[in-house]
């Protein structure tokens, strides 16, 4: 059957329409009628196209492509920052590189470049369909060129990316601190701001003048918030002032209760929180904590009679000591050593003390001793027995039970205690211990019974026994003192601060946490100690205990490189 026939009996009506069509389409395309204005369209079209000022006007209204500018002083070749840059109806100003992108229509376009103190152009230029590289333009400065530098006030080290801005102009500094400002020729002297993160802003005076000055060279200090005692209104409030000395504030003002020589201020590490111990009341000393952040108080474990402050471990827990004076000696709990979780205003117990007896004549009692913060939010402390009877503590009627002096260690997260280092209390009076770095001390002890002295390590959470020889070559060579606030650990937990005394003067060192690379930073009279951190990079020292003043971690070769931050304490 043919194929044409059997098609039309399945789809009689579709096919008639295809064959129909067919016809029609196969009679208009041999009319020469249809082909001669296709033909008229298409060459007129490939004409248009072949010319470039045609094409571009037929194409650009709906082709849009990227065109990135940069803008140069002719000069010295350096980038122009905020020049403006226009072509058509669209607008855009250099970044900090010169550089400008704007999104314009394809095809010929006028170019205008305009930036104060600099002789404007305009031309006329090709956006192309495609742009593979950046467009160049030079301009030339019609004021004066004026050749700046900034430094940091501290460390007299050069400031990258410090902006410049003065009488409409602005510039940034490169890498060795130096930048190059176009100002007017017809004034001798402008007003300019300099910005930099990190630093704190400051306003300067440039003298217009095209070569070097000593007196546009400029110096900014770094951001950070230093928190004292100061006695300047005649109470004691704690106060604070930026390390530039500016924008003193008091943060809590004093009651006129508290006394000069016992109100302790202890900032964390970052200073967020700062631990008061002062007599605001009238009665008593108490403990409070301030958050920085929003300036609020809380007073810590109200109800205790004493207290002593050792410090802030890197998580933010204050670690302090209450005493319960108003106990009898004989009985457990006259004394406390606490963790304040700072975030939390949650206290909690480390060591709770110990005490059996009957009177003040017939007791034992249990103290802490030896308070050292080690890293790793540790706290080292030793725990010893003391009484009547010339000490001999287990010959108390009522106690049988062998009491022991312990060295122990606990965790200010996990509350965990454990003693590292056991001996019968009736033998032994104490410990001596020294600290070496944060992570290990040396510890001797003496044998009342044989009078004879023991020594050991305790290195990195293990203990292990020496002899006199290496206990005294470690105590020689660590300039880690110990004592409450004889080192200041720096907020990344990894350096620590100490001063010692050597030859007349207070020589400051920064050691790591382990003990080693330690490195002299400064030698001072005796009348300067050290105060504290601000960030990792400047230690802060006080004179006199009433002037602070900052200086650089990498060191200051002396006292005139100090940079005075404020008084304090009168």
């Amino acid at each position: 059957m043919n194929e044409r026939k059997y098609s039309c009996k399945l789809f009689p009506n579709l096919s008639l329409k295809f064959f129909s069509g067919f016809r029609y389409f196969k009679k208009l395309i041999t009319n020469k009628f249809f082909w001669l204005p296709l033909f008229l369209i298409i060459v007129s079209l490939a004409i248009l196209v072949s010319i470039p000022s045609t094409r571009y006007k037929l194409i650009g209204e709906f082709w849009h492509q990227k065109y990135v500018v940069r803008v140069i002083s002719l000069n010295n070749n350096q980038p122009i920052i905020g020049a403006k840059v226009t072509i058509g109806p669209t607008t855009s100003y250099t970044n900090n590189k010169g550089i400008a992108s704007l999104e314009v229509s394809i095809g010929y376009k006028t170019i205008s470049i305009t930036k104060q103190y600099f002789a404007s152009i305009k031309k006329t230029i090709l956006i192309p369909f495609s742009v593979s590289s950046t467009a160049i333009y030079k301009i030339k400065a019609t004021g004066i060129l004026v050749p700046l530098k900034v430094i940091n006030a501290i460390t007299k080290t050069p400031i990258a990316n410090v902006t410049i801005l003065s009488d409409g102009s602005k510039v940034e500094t490169n890498k060795f601190g130096h930048a190059i400002i176009v100002l007017p020729a017809n004034i001798k002297t402008v007003n300019a701001l300099l910005n930099s993160s990190g630093f704190n802003s400051k306003s300067v005076i440039i003298h217009i003048f095209s070569q070097t000055l000593s007196t546009n060279t400029f110096s900014l200090t770094p951001i950070g918030t230093v928190y004292f005692l100061s006695n300047n209104t005649g109470n004691i409030n704690v106060d604070s002032v930026n390390l530039d000395g500016t924008d003193r504030q008091t943060l809590l003002k004093g009651t006129g209760n508290e006394s000069l020589y016992s109100t302790q201020l202890l900032p964390s590490d970052n200073s967020q929180y700062l631990a008061l111990l002062a007599n605001r009341n009238g009665s008593e000393s108490h403990l409070y904590v301030i958050n920085t952040s929003n300036d609020s108080i809380n007073e810590v474990n109200p109800k205790a009679t004493g207290y002593q402050i050792f410090g802030w471990t890197p998580d933010g827990h204050l670690i302090y000591e209450i005493y319960n004076n108003d106990m009898p000696i004989w009985m457990s709990g006259t004394e406390d050593l606490m963790t304040y979780n700072a975030s939390s205003g949650i206290s909690s117990i480390l060591a709770a003390s110990k005490g059996i007896g009957t009177s003040s004549s017939n007791f034992a009692n249990q103290n802490f001793q030896n308070i050292i913060l080690l890293s790793n939010n540790k706290i080292l402390y030793s725990s010893v027995w003391s009484g009547t009877n010339n000490l001999m503590v287990t010959n108390l009627p009522s106690q049988s039970t062998i009491l022991l002096q312990t060295m122990n260690t606990v965790d200010s997260n996990s509350l965990n205690s454990s003693a590292f280092l056991s001996v019968p209390a009736d033998n032994y009076s104490g410990f001596k211990v020294r600290l070496v770095g944060l992570i290990k001390v040396v510890v001797s002890l003496y044998n009342e019974a044989n009078q004879n002295t023991s020594y050991y390590i305790y290195n990195n959470a293990q203990l292990s026994s020496t002899n006199k020889q290496n206990y005294n070559s470690y105590l020689n060579s660590s300039q880690t003192p110990y004592g409450q606030f004889g080192y200041l650990v720096s907020p990344n937990n990894n350096k620590v601060l100490v001063a010692k005394y050597i030859n007349g003067h207070n020589v400051i060192f920064i050691e790591s946490i382990n003990g080693g690379s330690k490195r002299q930073i400064a030698i001072l009279n005796t009348t300067y100690n050290i105060y504290g951190w601000v960030t990792n990079n400047y230690v802060l020292v006080s004179k006199n205990n009433n002037e602070l003043y900052v200086m650089p971690a990498s060191g200051a070769n002396n006292q005139n490189d100090l940079i005075k931050v404020t008084n304090y304490l009168e």
